[in-house]
């Protein structure tokens, strides 16, 4: 008769051996997080994205859907040339996975938001989760661009001010 859909987000687990780490706001980014082959050393790519899983449970009135949000950094694809390891660089950086961060506490808010049809209850999973990924990814050029790579102390202090008020916005509501 219906669709139940509950999200949940997976928590940190810090592990220094694994190549996940799980992002949230508790957790800063260290150099040694890059373990990726550096391609230039002037350059630095942090590999993050957002991973969900799904348990699918049908009883006799409602398709139930468990969704566990999981925003990550991989260690191992993400690597940093040892000539520009800066505290500013590190700290954008740092930036960079709480946008992904806050951008899985808007999908998990747009996903508990949503009236779902059975019919096509999948698809519309997937329809908002590109659609919040795709906002991530031109939100984080956005940052890049603004910031020149943290360069920008002004630019770089008020995105780290907007990330912040909106994580504690939306947390209160998780």
């Amino acid at each position: 008769k219906g669709v139940k859909v509950t999200v949940a987000l997976s928590q940190n687990k810090d592990d220094d051996y694994n190549d996940t780490i799980i992002i949230d706001n508790r957790r800063y980014l260290q150099w040694s997080d890059y373990r990726g082959t550096p391609i230039s050393e002037e350059g630095c790519y942090l590999y993050t994205t957002i991973l969900f899983d799904d348990e699918r449970n049908f009883t006799d009135q409602y398709l139930e859907i468990n969704l566990k949000l999981t925003p990550i950094v991989l260690r191992n694809k993400s690597w940093v040339g040892k000539s520009i390891q800066s505290g500013k660089l590190l700290n954008n950086e740092h930036y960079q996975s709480l946008l992904t961060y806050l951008y899985t506490l808007k999908l998990k808010k747009r996903l508990e938001s949503t009236t779902f049809d059975i019919k096509n209850c999948l698809e519309q999973i997937r329809t908002i989760y590109s659609s919040v990924t795709d906002e991530l990814l031109t939100e984080t050029q956005k940052y890049f661009y603004e910031t020149k790579s943290g360069t920008k102390v002004k630019e770089q202090s008020q995105w780290e001010e907007k990330i912040d008020t909106q994580i504690i916005q939306l947390a209160k509501n998780n």
